[in-house]
């Protein structure tokens, strides 16, 4: 089971030997959760979700929660009635070239985002407020713990996310020699989490291609979907 912020703390207070560290060993956690997570896309940040279109609108904004933010989407289809209907992800130039009038209405072929704005561009611009489903990896934020009952969301980090924090505290109160050691202690576990999360089921990393026009195999886990995605239940 996922430990929560104040079991991880605990883990760090034993190997550190300091109980007036709460509140570097809580952004330490914080900061270290966000620092390892970055390295490889762990199945656990992986989602896909409903996404709202608007009719005449091209552009929505990316799924977003309490201390994580989209890395990166893989893929987006929509329905039309019960037709499933794969769009293409393109660069920003490339749209703009082949369809340069934003009021261009219809239905939707390909896309690109924008992550420093948090929004998605659809080409052609929608007719309609179709129902749609991307999905993408997190990107886990240094505030993704807001308490003691959080839980790491990604189990097989919970070694090396100890270890990272109690490197980072002991480095804070000059203790290099001890902050090395832990800090390799860390490299060593998050090699290990990565190797157990490519091999414990099917990844959603970056070797992961859909095909232009093609279909995906995964099915959204925040909505009903029948049978062979035929429509969206209860969307």
């Amino acid at each position: 089971m996922a430990k929560t912020r104040s079991e991880l703390r605990t883990d760090v207070v034993s190997i550190i030997g300091r109980t007036d560290k709460t509140t570097q060993i809580n952004s330490a956690l914080s900061v270290g959760l966000s620092e390892l997570t970055k390295v490889h896309n762990f199945r656990n940040l992986s989602e896909s979700s409903s996404v709202t279109w608007v009719a005449s609108t091209a552009y929505f904004s990316l799924p977003s929660g309490t201390g994580w933010t989209v890395k990166q989407v893989r893929g987006m289809y929509f329905l039309d009635t019960n037709t499933k209907i794969s769009l293409v992800e393109k660069t920003k130039d490339w749209v703009l070239r082949r369809y340069p009038d934003a009021t261009q209405v219809g239905k939707p072929e390909v896309y690109y985002v924008e992550y420093n704005t948090g929004l998605v561009y659809l080409a052609p611009t929608p007719d309609y407020a179709y129902p749609a489903v991307m999905r993408y990896e997190k990107r886990v934020a240094s505030g993704y713990f807001a308490s003691d009952a959080t839980v790491c969301p990604v189990e097989d980090l919970e070694t090396a996310l100890i270890a990272w924090t109690s490197g980072w505290v002991l480095q804070s109160i000059e203790k290099y020699a001890e902050a090395s050691v832990w800090f390799t202690q860390a490299g060593m576990a998050l090699t290990t989490a990565i190797v157990q999360d490519r091999t414990s089921g099917v990844t959603f990393g970056a070797d992961t291609q859909v095909k232009s026009g093609g279909d995906w195999d995964w099915t959204p886990t925040s909505i009903a979907i029948d049978g062979d995605h035929d429509n969206f239940g209860t969307l």
